[in-house]
């Protein structure tokens, strides 16, 4: 995986194709991040604000995942990541969390 490749998206799960509520996995700069934009359960954000939890994975510990997918490109690590998480719908978040322990991929998490 290059590390100065573009940034790469995957829409893991939405509540709404016009929203960005959701989780998405992403990479940049040989790094992972996913996102989750945590919304109600009418499927609106919450409250009147954005409210995002991330789980942050290292350059490391990302190329541990590219290489357990084979992934050349950060367009094919996110792929490849979010298509294992997607039957997990709106529990993918607490699946990928379950995953990276499995595995022993360190992560450190913030929200804003």
């Amino acid at each position: 995986m290059v590390s100065k490749e573009k940034y790469e998206s995957f829409k893991i799960y939405g509540t709404d194709e016009s929203t960005d509520a959701g989780i998405f996995v992403e990479a940049y700069d040989g790094k992972m991040n996913i996102c989750y934009y945590v919304w109600e359960e009418n499927g609106t954000p919450f409250g009147n604000q954005d409210f995002e939890i991330f789980i942050h994975i290292d350059k490391e510990n990302t190329k541990k995942i590219a290489n357990k997918f084979r992934a050349q490109t950060n367009g094919q690590l996110v792929e490849r990541f979010g298509e294992i998480f997607i039957r997990h719908k709106s529990k993918a978040f607490e699946a990928i969390q379950e995953w990276l322990e499995a595995k022993g991929i360190a992560y450190s998490k913030s929200s804003h």
